[in-house]
């Protein structure tokens, strides 16, 4: 159970660095 929830909030951790990742990269590109 600890397992599950630990692999999900990494998902989840590693799919919001991406996305605020790529969208700062877009967002510097912008300018």
């Amino acid at each position: 159970m600890l397992y599950t929830i630990a692999v999900v909030m990494l998902i989840l951790w590693l799919l919001g660095l991406i996305t605020s990742y790529t969208m700062g990269a877009s967002f510097i590109f912008c300018w």
